[in-house]
This record gives C-alpha cells, structure tokens and sequence, in this order.
C-alpha cells in the first residue's frame, strides 16, 4: 500500500507532468526538425532547378546569338557563282560551324513540306493550282530546335490557293 501512495503524492503528479510536458516538447521540436530538414531538401532541389534553367537559358542565348553567323555563311554559299578554293573555305568553315551546333544538340527543322505554326513563320504567301494550300514552297531562313524546343523557327513562304478557287 505504501507504494500506491507514493504515485499518488503530489510530488510524483508534478513529476508526471512535467515528464509528459517534456515529451510533448520533444514531439514538438522532432516535427520542427523535420520540417527544416524537408524545407531544405526542398530549398536545394529548387535552387537546383533554377541554376539548369539559368544554364539553358544562357545556352539557347548563345546558340541564337550564333545562328546569324550561320546565316550569313549560307547566303555567302548561295551567292558565291563558281566552285573555287573560296568556296571550299566557306563551305568548310559553314560544316564545322553546324558540327558544333550539332554535338550541342542544335537540329535543323527538316519538316519543311506542310506548313506547321509551331515550327515555321509564314513570311510569304504565293498561289500554285499544282500544289496544295498549306504547302510550304520555300524556306527564306532555316529554323532551328535545341533539346527538342523550337529555339528559332523556320521563315518560309507558303501556298495559298483560296484566292484561286474563287
């Protein structure tokens, strides 16, 4: 009977207390760890993803500040009349250039027979009864993807036939 008394005192009730109190403390602060610690889990894989889009975005940058150097290498070969050692240059320098464009995962838009507005800028608008509306007749300036995204969409003329059909 002694020892049901002694859990029965007052003291022992304040000692039971307060001992769940510290519990109850320990709870709190074990959630609040690992609150912080999902937060900053969270806080890295965030600042993670932001350093690739600020990386991607720098690399597209640049891809489309090179681009109009490729262009002018095309039309140099375009207007250049004869097949010489100049030529050669030229089209030596425009195969490395696209190699390189190339191993950074640069590609030429090569669907260039259908008109498609994700993947082409309609600059000209001319009629052939031979072709079908919508066709694409030719490309003014090549377009270009990295990663599978358009970076620089093809400019190029179109056929439009309605105005025949009336």
């Amino acid at each position: 009977m002694t020892e049901k008394k002694k859990k029965n005192t007052p003291r022992s009730k304040k000692k039971n207390n307060k001992l769940e109190e510290l519990e109850k403390e320990k709870n709190e602060y074990k959630i609040l760890a690992q609150r912080t610690q999902a937060d900053l889990i969270n806080s890295r894989k965030r600042m993670l993803k932001e350093i690739e889009e600020a990386k991607n975005r720098n690399i597209r940058k640049n891809i489309l500040d090179f681009l109009p150097l490729l262009d002018d290498l095309e039309l140099a070969l375009s207007s250049m009349k004869e097949d010489n050692g100049w030529t050669e240059g030229v089209r030596a320098i425009q195969s490395k250039f696209v190699n390189t464009l190339e191993n950074l995962g640069v590609s030429v838009i090569d669907d260039l027979k259908i008109f498609d507005p994700r993947l082409h800028d309609a600059l000209l608008v001319s009629t052939d009864e031979n072709r079908d509306s919508g066709e694409i007749s030719r490309v003014l300036r090549s377009g270009y993807k990295w990663q599978e995204e358009v970076i620089r969409p093809a400019q190029v003329e179109i056929i439009n036939n309605d105005s025949l059909n009336k």
